[in-house]
């Protein structure tokens, strides 16, 4: 199967960019968008009658979005008598592709009293990131064009595989599960964003989970649940570099920062619910701690650059 999605859009007005030899005025402005995405996948579906398997699915997909953004603002400044103009063409494109196999599997037992309902499964992905911007200037110093990579090329690599058994027992409800993760996000071109190399980020976690609950009538319910999060560091927060140069009066960098650990948490939930097919009543209190968050932290002034400096950090909390 295969779906393909475009989207246009124009912007017809805006204001001047910053420039770095002051501050001029907008004369015209148009800005172009178009989001242009395609993706296919091709799944099998199999029945089976194994006391571990009843039914698995698998699929394999294939997804490409590619955003462009073209913007063309003319601008222009009286300077000692003189109607200066200039014309700034912002090129730019965020491309994200990504190709993937997955598969889930579930199947029934039944040990004595205790039905288990076992769901298991994994996927394995690899994705390639790419926002290249060309800026095009042209005044009365003549033409001049710039390519850059705010952004370091780049291809993650991810790995999950689960498995749960949700467990019933009389009156009783126990679900136990766990999940293992492995990423891993490498550098196309380490120099691509001005650094001397940019390393590889790589990640794993074990995350288990668990719930019990009792059911006190058909209806009624009360419940407690726990589970470990984990979300590996971000491409643009892990490869980025975002020069803010042109600010007045608050000129600033932000750089990359590789290093970057995954972000790990731990919710707890106590609930109960009630349905009886004419009325629904749920009520729940959560508590959850983060136990290492990524967040942008500034790094002070650099003299030789004449930047302030920010960068994202594992913040250990």
């Amino acid at each position: 199967m295969d779906d393909f999605y475009l989207n246009h859009q124009g912007i017809p007005q805006g204001t001047a960019s910053i420039q770095p030899d002051g501050k001029w005025d907008i004369k015209t402005f148009d800005q172009a968008e178009k989001i242009e995405t395609t993706q296919f996948w091709l799944g099998s579906e199999y029945h089976a009658q194994q006391p571990w398997l009843e039914t698995l699915n698998t699929k394999l997909y294939y997804r490409n979005t590619d955003f462009t953004q073209n913007t063309n603002r003319l601008m222009t400044r009286w300077n000692r008598g003189i109607n200066e103009q200039r014309r700034v063409l912002d090129d730019r494109r965020f491309q994200d592709q990504s190709i993937g196999w997955s598969v889930d599997a579930n199947a029934e037992q039944i040990s004595g009293d205790v039905v288990h309902t076992l769901v298991y499964g994994g996927v394995l992905e690899t994705a390639y990131h790419e926002r290249p911007v060309t800026k095009t200037t042209l005044d009365w110093n003549g033409v001049t064009v710039g390519d850059t990579q705010p952004f370091a090329p780049a291809r993650s690599y991810s790995l999950g595989v689960y498995a749960q058994d949700a467990m019933s027992i009389g009156q009783w409800r126990v679900m136990l599960g766990l999940r293992a993760d492995a990423y891993r996000l490498s550098a196309d071109d380490p120099q691509a964003i001005g650094m001397a190399s940019v390393a590889d980020n790589n990640s794993a976690a074990l995350s288990p989970s668990a719930s019990v609950a009792y059911h006190w009538t058909p209806a009624f319910n009360t419940y407690l649940s726990y589970k470990h999060g984990y979300r590996a560091p971000e491409y643009d927060k892990s490869y980025g570099y975002s020069n803010h140069a042109s600010m007045p009066g608050m000129a600033f960098v932000v750089l990359p920062n590789p290093s970057l650990d995954a972000e790990t948490s731990d919710s707890f939930e106590l609930g109960a619910k009630y349905d009886d097919g004419k009325l629904r009543l749920y009520t729940a209190a959560y508590y959850n701690r983060f136990s290492q968050f990524i967040d942008i932290a500034d790094k002070g002034f650099n003299a030789e650059t004449g930047l302030f400096e920010k960068r994202y950090e594992t913040l250990m909390v």
